[in-house]
């Protein structure tokens, strides 16, 4: 052997790089090689089938489950293996309960950190007994698909008594009921996503006293109140990031008792069918429940088709308040009444965007009430927002090529070429692009950076003449390449 690889640390160094293949080759062909190499191989599997094999072959069936009881000597050698398990997310499916169920007082996995349990549905019942063969050191928690109306209070438990180093939890619920409340009780804990749990009042105020907590999604129980006791929730001292789900009264409840002063992302789910008093309401308690010099993102979604409320510019307009934002997402399924001037007044309001959707989701109501150009959807963007990135927008309207001057081609030139758009992604829906050789081209000229594989649109009509997205894509890509050889020879006169 060379004596480099006499070194222990260089042969963990090249284990660190080594595919899982040349690993258990290691493992099984060189006594140098076998400790650094099964500490890698084991420790990012994402299956514990392996760990099966570890068992005697009469103990083991080949279904994953054991057939007799073991020897302590026949455990050493499994929980050898099951401690290597530590730095990756961890999906167990059957195996895991069946394994955990027959030694319960066993702690199989004293090394992992990161924890996700991700069956296509779980029984809750399963959670604490799995939960305890875990190493009290777990730090991110995640459980996927719990069922609808299981009592969770046990489980929540014993993740409050039993994990006091936790920082993230992340539980996908789809119901649950009024009283499973996340008992977070635990200072480490910096991300709680449990959207799907209705939190009460006292869930609540634990959250708020967190000192470390930095991200959390809740959902608020219908008719949500705080007690007259309560006159404010204070705290969240470190909270950045924050995801509420609610119907809109709930929610304007909830920001008028809580002040969220150095929250920078933020998004509202809401549940039900506003009308549109309730939408003008939402929007403007939004500027009142954050710093607007500190919110930076916004996102505001429902998922029930509403034909009746609108989204138009008065509605808006008290979100112009967040002059920081840098990424807007609305995506409500409501109908959109939005024009040209609307679109400007947006992209003045808010210069400092990277990124901003409006009305593009497939559940969002597009009429043609208020018919707007490709010109004046898109122009106020490329013009006001110099750090704009992706633009999604509808527009009803691309016909205007067919009566354009040149003077008016002229007119938005100038207007284009000294600002340089960055924008490289655009989602356009279903907006009509024909004559799709004159869209191509004015596309083009709009933004210089688009990436052709970023252009995004779906196609809505069944006509002959309706291109395709292919077409698309090679006539941008013909003009870009014509726009790019035009702006080169106007630096080479500068020059």
């Amino acid at each position: 052997m060379e004596h480099a690889l006499t070194i222990t640390e260089i042969r963990e160094m090249i284990c660190t790089f080594a595919s899982d293949h040349t690993l258990a080759r290691l493992a099984r062909t060189c006594k140098a090689f076998h400790e650094p190499s099964i500490q890698v191989l084991w420790c990012y599997l994402s299956d514990i089938s392996p760990l099966f094999h570890c068992f005697p072959q009469d103990a083991y069936a080949h279904t994953e489950k054991l057939n007799r009881p073991l020897t302590p000597e026949e455990w050493t050698r499994v929980l050898k293996y099951s401690s290597l398990f530590s730095q990756h997310d961890f999906c167990p499916e059957e195996a895991l309960y069946h394994l955990s169920a027959f030694h319960p007082t066993l702690v199989f996995f004293p090394n992992l950190v990161i924890f996700e349990w991700s069956r296509t549905h779980t029984n809750v019942s399963e959670l604490p007994v799995v939960l305890r063969s875990l190493s009290p050191n777990l730090r991110i928690l995640r459980l996927s698909a719990i069922r609808s109306g299981d009592n969770l209070q046990p489980t929540l438990s014993l993740i409050a008594s039993r994990f006091g180093s936790l920082e993230e939890i992340n539980m996908n619920v789809f119901e649950s009921r009024p009283g499973d409340d996340p008992d977070p009780n635990r200072y480490a804990l910096k991300v709680i996503q449990c959207n799907g749990i209705l939190v009460t009042e006292d869930g609540l105020l634990v959250l708020s006293r967190l000192p470390n907590l930095n991200k959390l999604a809740i959902r608020l129980p219908r008719s949500f109140t705080l007690s007259a006791d309560t006159d404010s929730l204070e705290g969240f001292a470190s909270l950045r990031d924050i995801t509420v789900t609610a119907i809109i009264p709930d929610y304007i409840h909830f920001s008028d008792k809580t002040a969220l002063p150095r929250v920078a992302s933020m998004r509202i789910q809401v549940e039900g069918t506003p009308d549109n008093g309730d939408i003008l309401r939402l929007f403007a308690s939004i500027p009142t429940n954050f710093s607007p010099a500190m919110i930076t993102k916004l996102f505001v979604s429902d998922r029930q088709p509403n034909h009746q409320a609108v989204i138009c510019l008065p509605y808006l307009q008290p979100l112009f308040e967040l002059s920081n934002l840098a990424v807007f997402e609305l995506s409500m399924a409501a109908r959109y009444v939005l024009d040209g001037a609307a679109y400007t007044a947006i992209a003045q309001a808010w210069p400092l965007l990277e990124s901003i959707d409006i009305g593009v989701a497939d559940i969002c109501v597009r009429g043609e009430t208020h018919p707007v150009t490709i010109v004046d959807a898109l122009l106020p963007f490329a013009v006001h927002c110099p750090k704009l990135t992706h633009l999604g927008v509808w527009f009803s309207n691309s016909q205007l090529f067919d009566s354009w001057i040149p003077e008016r081609i002229e007119e938005v030139a100038s207007q284009v070429r000294p600002n340089a758009s960055l924008v490289t992604s655009l989602d356009v829906v279903d907006s009509p692009v024909y004559p799709t050789h004159k869209v191509a081209a004015f596309l083009a000229m709009m933004f210089p950076k688009l990436d052709a594989t970023q252009f995004q649109w779906r196609r809505k009509y069944s006509r002959l003449d309706c291109p395709s997205k292919k077409e698309m894509r090679e006539l941008f890509l013909l003009f870009a390449m014509m726009r790019r050889v035009e702006r080169r020879e106007v630096e080479l006169q500068e020059e």
